[in-house]
């Protein structure tokens, strides 16, 4: 089967706030663990390993294969195939989008002051008083 160049390619740009669908490197092929869809973070047009960062915080090298799935308002994008990232158009800029990390950092914090405010009610009114980096003591 005969390849298909670049210059047949339609022209798709890559910017902060695209969905993205991608296969990860982390798991063996065909491993239904390793389908990721995500957002774009930021996009670096200088940097030619690496140009974009995603909220799943995985590097996303040039030879990987994307779909962008949705642009960065949210409208899907029909007709989108599989590409190599490096065919894409990147723009650079940056978006504030928590990564899945911090999502579940901030799931674990909402889910211990709900906990809290059963358990005791003083506790209850700590968390409230406090945002959520305050909690922590300070080290002696």
């Amino acid at each position: 089967m005969v390849g298909v160049s670049a210059k047949q390619l339609r022209y798709e740009g890559l910017r902060p706030g695209d969905s993205v669908e991608y296969y990860s490197f982390a798991f063996v092929a065909g491993d239904p663990r390793d389908h990721r869809l995500t957002t774009v973070i930021s996009g670096d047009a200088t940097n030619l390993k690496y140009p974009i960062q995603v909220a799943t915080e995985e590097p996303i090298p040039t030879e990987m294969m994307v779909k962008r799935i949705t642009d960065r308002h949210g409208n899907d994008v029909n007709g989108a195939k599989w590409h190599k990232l490096r065919t894409f158009t990147f723009f650079n800029g940056i978006i504030a989008v928590l990564t899945e990390r911090e999502q579940k950092v901030l799931g674990c914090v909402q889910l211990f002051m709900t906990s809290s405010s059963i358990v005791s009610p003083s506790v209850s009114r700590l968390t409230q008083e406090t945002r959520p980096n305050e909690l922590l003591l300070p080290t002696p």
